[in-house]
């Protein structure tokens, strides 16, 4: 027994209730999460890439309240992870499942349904039935789960940024450890870093700043694939590209690549993101500030995002630039060229985010195929600040934040809830970050029926509930061709 590879993850869930003695198991596919819309899988096997994940919803009912005293899962092929998902509401009302807890951290209350969201991971081509075991005070129901770990060895490139810092608001302050985890789970390899922590542009450079620098990438050089200083610059700004400027800037980056450089982060990884967004005038000067940083030998790459009113101007900053992040709506407007010069991601701002199905937030990695788009990302990780009219932290303690009362439900932008200092992911989190392992069931596709047929197929299973059990079929079909 020793050599066989085993993932025997024991599940203690403590509730309170009677037993039930009628239990039953049913598997929903994962991107429907509205209770009375949820969609029964009918795939034979879960269709895995080795080193990739998918996900399934399984839901455990009973004629009663039932008493679980745990649940058991046993894979050889699979690394497996389980959440526990409760049922909540979103802002019209709907019973939703969305909160993700982990259940070792989770103690729960009898119900007659209860849902838990489940993770595999491929860790050894074949097939294989997962043996599901949950007991009860009284009865044991089991259950079983077919998977297929393919044998194949790729790695797409595909990016994702949400635009994630520490301490941004309530959601996030004081946990940062959780933060700095939950972003490396959820594959978000950029870590923006708001002005307020590092120095300004100048000759005398803020030790002060530097120092919160250092304290804020503190033991992440092993999460982010890239840095992101964000300057938050303004056309209103005259003193940019001065005289004075341009010299204090070449000490400044300097000084900067240095206190990267102690924490094994190379220029090729700090981004330099100025404008946000640029518009009017702003556009200009951006394009000015680019050739210069480039006409000077720096290495940092540049960053741009493009939205706003004058989006369709600033496009012309992509053919200057290094990364371009750019609203869904202009993906049309990017010309081949462009996404072969300049790394090219897509965002949409999604507000009122709670209503929001997670099937949408799969969809824009299907968009970014599409258009040949490397990355995908929305505003924002955890943005929800501006739903209310105070600051909740306190709150927190007294109640989670999926119970808090919202008054303006179109400024909440975030994919994440908080209980306590415990930080919790969503089910739409996990959809936009599974864009990544779907970029790669993509890309085998075209490797083997063509590009044209591969957007039929993604026109098709995003349109139709119906499709999504087909492409899973599909999914399982030609990795087994491989």
């Amino acid at each position: 027994m020793k050599d066989l590879i085993r993932n025997l993850l024991f599940l203690f869930i403590t509730f309170n209730g009677n037993p039930g003695f009628s239990q039953e198991a049913t598997w929903y596919l994962p991107w429907e999460n509205r209770i009375n819309k949820l969609l029964e899988d009918s795939t034979l096997e879960v269709p895995i890439i080795n080193k990739y994940a998918n996900y399934r919803i399984l839901e455990i009912s009973s004629k009663d309240p039932v008493t679980l005293s745990n649940i058991t899962i046993e894979s050889n092929n699979s690394e497996v992870k389980i959440y526990y998902a409760p049922i909540v509401f979103d802002y019209n009302g709907r019973e939703i499942l969305d909160v993700l807890k982990p259940v070792d951290q989770v103690t729960i209350g009898a119900e007659r349904n209860h849902y838990f969201f489940i993770k595999f991971t491929g860790k050894k081509p074949g097939s294989e039935t997962v043996s599901v075991n949950i007991h009860s005070k009284d009865s044991v129901i089991y259950s079983t789960k077919n998977i297929y770990v393919s044998n194949a060895v790729n790695n797409f490139p595909f990016s994702i940024n949400t635009w994630a810092y520490f301490d941004y608001d309530f959601l996030t302050k004081g946990i940062r450890e959780q933060v700095i985890q939950d972003l490396y789970d959820s594959k978000n390899d950029f870590l923006i870093i708001p002005h307020s922590y590092f120095p300004k542009v100048e000759k005398d450079i803020d030790e002060l700043r530097i120092d919160k620098l250092r304290e804020y990438i503190k033991n992440t050089d092993d999460k982010f694939k890239y840095y992101v200083l964000f300057f938050d610059y303004r056309s209103e700004y005259t003193s940019i590209l001065s005289d004075k400027w341009k010299k204090d800037f070449l000490v400044w980056i300097e000084k900067i690549n240095k206190v990267f450089a102690e924490n094994g982060v190379s220029e090729s990884r700090i981004l330099l993101y100025p404008y946000d967004e640029p518009q009017g005038d702003a556009i200009n000067k951006a394009s000015e500030m680019y050739d210069w940083i480039k006409s000077n030998n720096i290495k940092n790459p540049l960053y741009v995002t493009i939205g706003g009113n004058d989006r369709k101007k600033a496009l012309r900053l992509i053919q200057k630039t290094d990364f371009a992040q750019i609203a869904s709506s202009l993906v049309e407007s990017v010309s081949a060229t462009d996404s072969k010069r300049t790394t090219l991601l897509l965002y949409t701002v999604a507000g009122s985010s709670r209503n929001i199905r997670p099937i949408t937030y799969l969809r824009y990695a299907g968009r970014a195929y599409k258009y040949g788009i490397q990355g995908i990302g929305v505003w924002h990780y955890s943005s929800m600040k501006r739903a209310f009219n105070d600051d909740y932290t306190i709150d927190l303690y007294k109640k989670p934040s999926w119970e808090l009362e919202v008054l303006n439900i179109n400024k909440d932008y975030s994919l994440i809830y908080r209980e306590s200092d415990k930080l919790y992911s969503s089910i739409r989190w996990k959809a936009l970050s599974y864009g990544v392992d779907e970029y790669q069931f993509f890309k085998l596709y075209e490797a083997m029926h063509g590009k044209t047929k591969t957007d039929g197929i993604i026109h098709d299973i995003f349109n139709s509930n119906v499709m999504e059990n087909h492409w899973e079929k599909l999914k399982l079909q030609f990795i087994k061709e491989l």
